[in-house]
């Protein structure tokens, strides 16, 4: 949902609930963007194939965009980074790789880059609801330490 200009209002004017709802609450929603930083950090060594990080939302969202940074210009490295979606309820049986979210466009930081941002997320499918599990799985690394994954929503 997107953020409409604040309407000029004028003496008189009878206020419809619709006008109301998109002027208050619609924009109220669209303001409370949030995002979820995680960091995978190998203390030192090479982060580990497998690796995995959980995060439950809280709210009913879409995600937006994502972003991940890290790495050194001077060292060879590379790293991929897959979503999975489960309900919380079904936390018993781990995310496997047919609940991502990412289709063929997982968060990559390629060779030597620092930071990479995914804007438009092709392919990705975005609306979470509150109960959603998101499991970041780390696909493939070589040579990072450490890396930060940011995926930024927007209430819906």
């Amino acid at each position: 949902m997107a953020y409409t200009d604040p309407r000029t209002w004028v003496t008189g004017e009878i206020v419809t609930a619709a006008q109301l709802n998109e002027q208050l609450r619609d924009n109220m929603l669209a303001m409370e963007a949030a995002a979820c930083e995680l960091v995978f950090d190998g203390s030192g060594a090479a982060i580990v194939v497998g690796t995995f990080l959980d995060v439950r939302i809280p709210f009913k969202c879409d995600i937006v965009s994502a972003d991940a940074y890290g790495g050194d210009t001077d060292v060879s490295h590379t790293i991929e980074v897959d979503i999975r979606k489960i309900l919380a309820s079904d936390f018993a049986t781990p995310p496997a790789s047919s609940d991502s979210i990412c289709a063929a466009a997982r968060i990559t930081i390629p060779n030597n880059a620092t930071f990479v941002e995914y804007a438009t997320l092709a392919g990705w499918a975005k609306g979470l609801v509150k109960g959603n599990l998101l499991r970041y799985f780390v696909t493939a690394c070589t040579g990072l330490t450490k890396v930060t994954v940011v995926t930024n929503v927007e209430r819906s």
